[in-house]
């Protein structure tokens, strides 16, 4: 079956992720209770591309479905169907998906929204910390993540801090990653942090992971090579 997959000269890179998906759900639904294997086989066989384990792993977690060990098939989650086309919502994010936080130290704390629809998630430091000025410094948040397959977390300033003149770059957290998250602030004037204080926030968000190949030509555009300012002020 795998060669027979790789015949395909067409990847799933080049279909948009979340069509690629909505084609996933169809597959299960019509042919109810599906192996990986049979999965990929389908598709392969209905849209003429190669689908990767990896790729399949993320998909399948990025549209809510789950595999049952037992019986050895996917199952997706019950969703609406104004259509046999799948509505956007339905495919995109159909359930919630879980963050596993590990606490590393003893004053450590679970993140948590400050809100009911904040999209980050607020980090609470686990000791004091003293900023100097025009120095940047890397400071450990007594935390440790389980991501889901598909998803990065990503590091992000509060807008309280931003305020204050500190400086908090974008940070990028990978699902494989298991040791101690920390984050970097930077001050113009000295600042001391007090344990329990939030600094920062995490933003669970899906991750695209593209075919990446070389080529000797790129497709123009009426906008070539023109960088910084090159669509005016």
């Amino acid at each position: 079956m795998q060669e027979n997959l790789k015949s395909y000269p067409i990847t799933t890179g080049n279909m948009v992720l979340a069509t690629r998906r909505r084609l996933l759900m169809k597959i299960i639904r019509d042919e109810k209770h599906t192996s990986q294997g049979d999965i990929r086989k389908a598709f392969g066989e209905r849209h003429g591309c190669f689908l990767s384990p990896s790729a399949l792993q993320r998909d399948m977690s990025a549209i809510g479905a789950y595999y049952s060990t037992q019986k050895k098939y996917y199952v997706l989650p019950e969703v609406s169907q104004s259509s046999s086309e799948f509505p956007f919502q339905s495919y995109v994010a159909p359930i919630q998906p879980i963050l596993k936080v590990k606490l590393l130290r003893p004053d450590a704390r679970m993140p948590t929204y400050g809100s009911d629809e904040a999209s980050g998630m607020d980090v609470y430091l686990p000791q004091n910390v003293t900023l100097h000025p025009d120095v940047s410094a890397m400071i450990p948040l007594g935390i440790a993540l389980e991501i889901p397959p598909g998803f990065e977390v990503q590091i992000r300033p509060r807008s309280s801090t931003n305020k204050q003149g500190i400086h908090c770059p974008l940070g990028t957290v990978d699902s494989d990653y298991r040791g101690e998250i920390s984050v970097v602030l930077m001050s113009m004037v000295g600042v001391v942090f007090f344990k329990g204080e939030r600094v920062c926030q995490l933003v669970l968000a899906p991750v695209a992971r593209a075919e990446i190949i070389q080529a000797e030509t790129l497709t123009e555009t009426a906008r070539g090579a023109g960088g910084f300012g090159s669509t005016g002020k």
